[in-house]
Formats: C-alpha cells, structure tokens, sequence
C-alpha cells in the first residue's frame, strides 16, 4: 500500500510569547494567522501562552483550533484576544482555552462556527465583551464567560444556531441575543 501523505495542518505547541515591556510595540500581534488554504487543513495551537497587551491571536484567513492555551492581555482599550473579523467563513475550536485581560476576548464574524467546549475560561476586560460574534454558528458546552461589573459575557448577532449548554455567563449583561 502507498504511504499516507495527508496533512492535517501545522501543530503551534508549547510556546510562551511575552510582551517586552521595554522595547515594544503596543499594536505588537502574539501569532498572526494568514491566507491558509483553508479547505486542506486546520491550525492547531495546543497549551501555548501568550501574554501581550493586544491582538494575541489575529486571524485573517486560516481554520484553527485551540487546545488548552493561555491568552493574557493588558487590558488596553480596543484589544482583542483573538481577532477572526473577516469573509473566509472558517470554523473555530476553543477547548479548554483560558482568555483574559483584553476588551474583547473573542471576535468572530463572516460565517462558519465557533466552538468552545471542555471548560473554556474567557473574561472580558473593563467595558468589554468576553466573545462577541456575528453571523456565525456558535456551540458551547461546559463552558465559563465573565464580562465583569461593567461589560457582557457573551454578545451572539445573526445566528442561525447557538447551542448554549452547560454554560456559566456573568457580567452586567451575561448573554445578549439580538
């Protein structure tokens, strides 16, 4: 029999990215994702940390999922933990990923799905939201969302489909539907 020569895509693994708190750059992006052949294979990042102060993980092209990787931020006005705003319509898959510090933890608009699963953590910083998505399907089981005293744990737009269940969501507003 021939070998198998199929690729699932790259594994990213083990990795601690820190922001350099003396010589930076404040737009500095953690992993920046780009024109992947998205219908190939999938990015897997597995127990990565990345601490940054904004833009931890920008997406502008590529279908990836993430196991059990550490996103800390800065909590800087307008930064994202993981940016996927774009038409490429990818899928996403957050399992046991803990987010944090950023004002907006997760964004994810232009189609495909979003799941987060196997106790995901993700907690937006001051007035933010933990994952805000538009147009996209999104399933979550077992997992926590905080937006804290003043932001929104969860804001899903234009969803054809949301499996929301076992979650736990908190904030101002815990989970917004519209």
């Amino acid at each position: 029999t021939p070998p198998d020569n199929s690729w699932v895509g790259p594994v990213i693994a083990n990795n601690d990215i820190n922001f350099d708190s003396v010589n930076n750059n404040p737009n500095a992006v953690g992993i920046y994702l780009s024109n992947c052949d998205i219908q190939d294979y999938t990015i897997l990042t597995q127990s990565n940390t990345i601490d940054i102060g904004q833009n931890a993980i920008w997406n502008d092209g590529c279908a990836w999922n993430d196991q059990g990787s550490v996103l800390t931020g800065s909590d800087i006005a307008g930064s994202y933990g993981y940016n996927d705003d774009n038409t490429f319509s990818v899928d996403l898959g957050l399992d046991g990923t803990t987010i944090s510090g950023f004002e907006t933890g997760v964004f994810k608009t232009g189609g495909g799905t979003l799941s987060i699963s196997n106790g995901a953590t993700i907690t937006a910083g001051a007035g933010g939201i933990g994952v805000h998505t538009d147009g996209i399907d999104v399933s979550v089981i077992d997992a926590t969302f905080d937006g804290g005293a003043t932001g929104t744990g969860m804001m899903v737009e234009n969803s054809n489909y949301a499996w929301l269940y076992p979650m736990d969501v908190t904030g101002n507003v815990g989970l917004h539907a519209k």
